[in-house]
């Protein structure tokens, strides 16, 4: 990350928890410094468990016990210092797991992002090849119709896939993702910059309602171009018409640059200065 960026902070555990049932996440994660980080922590988290408990002696009963006795407590409370000590020493050490196995994420995002989109661009390489087989079904009734239904199942468990790879991308971008999403579709997670690169063209009222247009009675049509009734054929449609995608930060600077100067062209002519077209087909004139 760099400066100005917005900092995203993860709990261990958290992270320990999504790499147990995110396969992508947890590959993407997969560094030395990780695993050595969690093995460590479970080990020490272990032995903190387990330190034995100190129990105070006795008191005598009997004046011949009380030599013992004063042996016994000293002994008790050299035990409870070594117990504390050792108790406090686990837990700094595991704070410090804590720290390096958060660091994965909060330090490297990108790191993690842009193995996260190499999965995403083998993924949808597979969806292209199923799709391609469909025959131009769309929907499930229609690979029934056209015997595309293998294609149509292969297509469900890539969706399943896919879905993971979106939920390791919100879990690293945290709350940030909802910056670049859509200031009205909020049941709706594609209705994002961060999934749809294009979303400005196949979807321009993407990120405002149009509120240029009254519906008189009934419900207002949904704005959407993709389905929304069935994950498979909104990711046949998607797969289809969009640049599906999971940008890295220096990826988003660089579409918001490209985006700043398509929707904000910098005037040819500007009042008070000189044209600087003119200028030059003068020179071309002297030449």
């Amino acid at each position: 990350m760099r400066e100005g960026d917005t900092k995203v902070t993860h709990e261990a555990l958290a992270v320990i928890r999504k790499a147990r049932i995110n396969e992508f996440f947890a590959r993407a994660i997969d560094t030395d410094e990780y695993r050595n980080a969690v093995a460590l922590r479970e080990q020490a988290l272990e032995r903190r468990t387990t330190l034995p408990a100190v129990n105070p002696p006795t008191e005598p009963t009997a004046p011949g016990e009380l030599d013992a006795w004063l042996n016994a407590v000293t002994e008790t409370r050299a035990a409870e210092q070594t117990r504390e000590l050792q108790y406090n020493a686990l837990t700094s050490a595991i704070n410090t797991c804590d720290a390096r196995i958060a660091a994965v994420v909060d330090l490297y995002p990108d790191e993690v992002l842009t193995a996260l989109a190499a999965d995403m661009t083998a993924l949808l390489a597979n969806v292209d090849t199923e799709v391609s087989k469909l025959n131009g079904a769309r929907s499930p009734s229609e690979a029934i119709a056209n015997n595309t239904t293998a294609a149509w199942n292969a297509l469900r468990a890539l969706r399943k896939g896919y879905d993971q790879l979106r939920d390791a991308q919100k879990f690293v971008m945290g709350a940030d993702i909802s910056h670049w999403a859509s200031d009205y579709l909020y049941d709706d997670e594609h209705a994002n910059r961060l999934f749809v690169r294009n979303i400005d063209t196949i979807f321009p009222g993407w990120r405002t309602p149009d509120t240029s247009r009254v519906t008189l009675s009934g419900v207002a049509p949904d704005p959407r171009p993709w389905p929304t009734d069935d994950p498979v054929a909104q990711l046949v449609w998607l797969a289809t018409n969009a640049e599906l995608w999971i940008p890295t930060h220096d990826e988003l600077r660089e579409l918001e640059t490209e985006l700043h100067r398509r929707f904000n062209p910098e005037p040819t002519v500007i009042p008070g200065r000189p044209d600087k077209r003119r200028k030059q087909a003068v020179v071309g004139t002297i030449y």
